[in-house]
């Protein structure tokens, strides 16, 4: 293999509570990733008993030699369990950070998700990485779509989030946006011979890849996605400026509809505030949003429809 990195993709995923999301993703990979080989690498970090958590992975895992656990960071001193089964990270003034490059404020969450996905990075070979977030699940088979992609840009990414929203950044304008990470995969190159890994100095999480290819004009891949409806929009009050139909419409699929017409008209899964990727014209990814920020009815919410899917396609 060129550049001595092995075939095929390294997945990411890291995790710190709310550990039983990871059955449903890693069955939708075992499911839909075809033609190339794989290694699951889960960071595992943790608050309280570490111990735990390994047990639980341990159980729904022992046996999966595709899946490397990775040990990740204690955050007990930053996590927030919320009675509705909810769970933040402190935004207490002594537990923030400041990007590098623009000045944008991050929580601790930041931090460990950033400093996680590198502990992966650092302990995995293949020649492509591919980020995850835990409240994710494949839909289709979309290796042999994206893959090639790759070829063209330097990393293909699930959303595009306008620059507005970064308020306390500076130059909060609709261009100087994000390249989200809920689903982001790319040549490991990227990191090794342009970027280094990512960071939090630019907008957010993994923002100095995305400062990187606007600086330099580099090709890079939004997917079309269904996460921008009117509703989400106008939920959105913490802005510089509105956020309009035109600054998403380039990746929007549905129109300048509501969600619930989106999820009506497009969504394989029943979910209104959820957000569906698409790679050539197909859906081959379901996002839940939020996570473990979601409440327990929520999360039990994505589990059946998330299982439901899975076991009857």
């Amino acid at each position: 293999m060129k550049d001595n990195f092995r075939e095929g993709i390294d997945f990411v995923i890291t995790v710190y509570t709310k550990r039983h999301y990871l059955r449903m993703l890693v069955d939708s990979i075992h499911k839909y990733v075809k033609n190339v080989p794989y290694t699951i690498n889960i960071v595992n970090c943790w608050h309280g008993d570490k111990s735990e958590g390994l047990k639980e992975l341990d159980e729904m895992f022992g046996d999966d030699k595709t899946i490397k656990i990775i040990e990740g960071f204690d955050q007990s001193e930053t996590t927030i369990l919320q009675g509705d089964g909810s769970v933040f990270q402190s935004t207490r003034a002594e537990h923030m950070f400041t990007g590098g490059i623009d000045g944008n404020q991050k929580s601790p969450s930041t931090w460990f998700k950033i400093n996680s996905d590198i502990k992966a990075f650092e302990n995995s070979d293949r020649e492509y990485i591919c980020i995850l977030d835990l409240d994710l699940i494949f839909l289709n088979e979309w290796v042999d779509d994206i893959l090639p992609l790759l070829e063209d840009n330097l990393f293909i990414s699930n959303r595009y989030d306008p620059g507005q929203i970064f308020h306390d950044a500076e130059n909060p304008v609709p261009e100087a946006g994000l390249a989200k990470t809920m689903f982001f995969i790319s040549k490991r190159s990227l990191y090794t011979e342009h970027t280094g890994w990512p960071n939090f100095d630019y907008r957010d999480g993994g923002g100095n890849i995305t400062y990187y290819v606007q600086q330099n004009k580099l090709p890079h891949l939004i997917l079309d996605n269904t996460y921008w409806n009117k509703n989400r929009r106008a939920s959105y009050v913490r802005v510089t400026q509105p956020i309009t139909y035109d600054h998403i419409k380039e990746w929007h699929v549905g129109g300048d509809v509501d969600g619930a017409t989106i999820n009506r008209e497009h969504h394989l899964i029943d979910m209104v505030y959820g957000e569906q990727m698409y790679v050539n014209g197909k859906p081959f990814a379901f996002h839940q949003n939020r996570g473990v920020r979601n409440t327990t009815a929520k999360n039990d919410e994505w589990v059946a429809k998330a299982t439901k899917y899975l076991e009857e396609n």
